[in-house]
């Protein structure tokens, strides 16, 4: 699977893709593209811009020190969502461990998800798309590739987000971790993606903003047995050179320049954690 990488940034030189596109047509396979897939959160919506605003809110109305308020919520949030990733815990059970470890105290159940209530509706009213998401999402179906949105999320808020958002209509597919056995970048949750896309992996195009969970994990989705580990290997290590932001719009504009059946290379850049 072909993975370019989405993040927050500076915009991509061209100079630096230039000088490392001999070095990427090398490590990736050049393909027939028939699907593209996406993740959500980073990458066609807004996570940081949603979050970031909601937490600073609610840490002003319980009495919290502001200082790296942002950075504190998602350094914990991460931590426990990897957590409810790897199915030591429930989607719920890990709010509940967020705000006890932000308030450094011991929380009964229902008080822990009261208090979290007071970040979900505000992080929840943030919700936005970035501004080319749509358009990019409607030039893959007038390209006429199938697509898909592959996220490390809950289905029934990762649902209610694209609904409201209006993504519903843009997509072929939804596919949550919560639904499967293992999470992103696990290769069962990228070759379920590709069944219900009724594509193979070498035909497939995956945008994200993370480079272990999307960009590796959509290379490591080709070959179980490890083949690919050279391949992910060198991308690690010619990951941080050419680190900079590419907008949707750019992935698609070169794509659709040579039409639906375009032969593809990659686009590597910086990844973040963006958790629910």
């Amino acid at each position: 699977m072909i993975s370019p990488d989405r993040v927050e940034g500076l915009e991509v030189n061209r100079h630096d893709v230039e000088k490392d596109t001999s070095m990427l047509r090398r490590l990736v396979h050049v393909t027939q593209l028939r699907a593209v897939i996406f993740d959500l959160d980073g990458t066609l919506v807004d996570q940081d811009g949603a979050a970031g605003p909601a937490v600073v809110e609610w840490a002003a109305e319980l009495g919290l020190d502001p200082t790296r308020i942002v950075e504190r919520w998602r350094d914990i949030a991460n931590r426990h969502y990897a957590r409810y990733q790897a199915r030591e815990i429930t989607f719920q059970e890990q709010r509940r461990e967020r705000v006890r470890e932000l308030l450094g105290t011991t929380l009964g159940d229902a008080e822990a998800d009261a208090l979290f209530d007071g970040y979900l509706h505000r992080y929840e009213a943030g919700w936005t798309v970035f501004d080319d998401a749509i358009s990019c999402l409607e030039r893959a179906h007038q390209a006429g590739w199938g697509t898909a949105i592959l996220t490390n999320g809950e289905r029934s808020q990762q649902v209610q987000k694209i609904t409201r958002l209006g993504l519903e209509r843009l997509v072929d597919e939804i596919v949550c971790s919560s639904d499967l056995p293992a999470a992103k970048p696990d290769p069962r949750a990228f070759q379920t993606t590709l069944a219900r896309l009724g594509v193979e992996a070498e035909h497939a195009l995956m945008v994200g903003d993370g480079l272990e969970n999307d960009v590796l994990g959509g290379a490591w989705s080709r070959d179980e047995r490890g083949a690919n580990r050279s391949l992910r290997d060198s991308i690690r290590k010619m990951h941080d050179p050419i680190a900079r932001r590419t907008h949707l719009r750019t992935v698609l504009t070169r794509l659709r320049a040579h039409g639906p059946d375009m032969r593809c290379e990659r686009w590597l850049k910086t990844p973040v954690v963006h958790p629910r």
